[in-house]
């Protein structure tokens, strides 16, 4: 007979369709907003392990292999620069392992949630605004931004032209970079500028989306893209696509 007793037993169906609910959501999330690239399937299938963990009642290698996603996402974001899909995705799979946890009612894994969530929101906090959410608002950029273009260095004017900072791996770039180039192929009334990634690829990704003008280059470890322009004596940026359409005027 079953010790009736036991963390596992006494999650109820609806605590488990829950869980393994926000489990399926990130791979689902992931699987069409992510990159296709080897980690975003990585992480779609590390997803759906979850789901499938929880469905079979093994809630710690659930909570333990949720936990290693987010974990493993903060990290390569800190190296690579902040992903909007991949914060998002990460929120999904914490309050998955949160749900997990708590519904299976054991100590151990309530302390994996009661760590992760913290670091999640500290990370959150420290970053900045999700890219593609907020509004104008003032960053730690001046008028001029030093770039580099052609091998040279230049000084850009954000009072002459807008300029995009981009990474080529983010989907929320490659949204805005596909809005602004339908809007403005030639770069006349804005200037993309590649912050995180390979330059040979990124000039590829950029023909291959119909750019035909110059890319510079600025390194940058904040959340992308990031749009700044000045105006009225006062720079402004946003990481809003939306607004960057209203900055950026149409090209006849």
């Amino acid at each position: 007979m079953r010790a009736i007793n036991q963390p596992e037993e006494r999650m109820v169906p609806l605590q488990k369709l829950i869980s393994g609910s926000f489990f399926v959501a990130a791979s689902i999330f992931l699987a069409i907003k992510g990159s296709p690239d080897v980690v975003t399937a990585g992480a779609v299938l590390g997803s759906a392990l979850c789901a499938g963990f929880v469905s079979s009642k093994q809630h710690l290698k659930a909570v333990i292999l949720g936990a290693a996603l987010v974990a493993v996402s903060l990290v390569l974001q800190s190296i690579a620069g902040r992903c909007s899909t991949c914060i998002q995705a990460d929120m999904l799979l914490a309050a998955g392992v949160v749900t997990s946890s708590m519904a299976a009612r054991e100590y151990r894994l309530r302390v994996v949630s009661g760590v992760l969530v913290p670091a999640l929101i500290a990370a959150v906090m420290f970053w900045g605004p999700v890219p593609g959410q907020g509004g104008p608002g003032q960053e730690m950029f001046g008028r001029y931004i030093a770039a580099a273009q052609d091998g040279k260095t230049i000084k850009l004017d954000t009072a002459l032209k807008p300029v995009l900072l981009f990474s080529p791996e983010c989907p929320a770039c490659r949204e805005a970079l596909k809005q602004l180039i339908n809007r403005d192929p030639a770069g006349k009334g804005w200037q993309p500028v590649l912050a995180q990634g390979d330059p040979v690829e990124t000039e590829r990704t950029l023909k291959g989306m119909g750019y035909t003008g110059e890319i510079s280059r600025f390194r940058w470890r904040g959340p992308v893209p990031i749009m700044i322009w000045t105006k009225d004596g006062k720079t402004r940026s946003t990481h809003n696509v939306r607004e960057m359409l209203e900055v950026v005027p149409v090209e006849p």
